[in-house]
């Protein structure tokens, strides 16, 4: 972990103006941790042109949650993986359409799984900011 910057970018204006901005970019150092926000499972591991390496995550509190331009993923994480809050899953970068001079995580946050509408997720990064670190081994009673 390492420090962030971050705004509520979400909404702005993206692709001169033919699109607006779904998610949140946490902008930081290339190589730097991305962490889990939620306990959950690894719904998808893939790569696309827009998004770059990219990960989904099914959160035990029914959120989805999409995390973009990755450099590379963490040990062991794959689709199907089980992660818990705080748990490494990745590194920041700036793949897919990301310029390369600004490493950063786009993140998303879908209420009621990918298909629903992304809605804003300022607040729920917020509130996992001063809780955040890397979490190397599940907590106590974790399934």
């Amino acid at each position: 972990m390492g420090p962030v910057q971050y705004g509520n970018d979400f909404g702005a204006s993206r692709g001169g103006g033919t699109r607006r901005h779904q998610g949140i970019d946490v902008m930081a150092k290339r190589g730097q941790r991305v962490v889990a926000v939620e306990s959950g499972r690894i719904t998808s591991v893939k790569s696309s042109a827009s998004c770059g390496y990219s990960l989904g995550l099914a959160g035990d509190d029914g959120n989805y949650y999409l995390y973009c331009h990755l450099n590379a993923y963490a040990s062991g994480i794959k689709a199907g993986t089980r992660v818990w809050a705080g748990k490494q899953v990745g590194t920041v970068g700036s793949t897919g359409n990301a310029h390369e001079a600004y490493p950063h995580l786009h993140f998303e946050l879908h209420p009621n799984g990918p298909a629903a509408a992304a809605t804003n997720p300022y607040a729920r990064l917020r509130n996992a900011e001063g809780r955040t670190g890397v979490v190397a081994s599940p907590p106590k009673g974790w399934r």
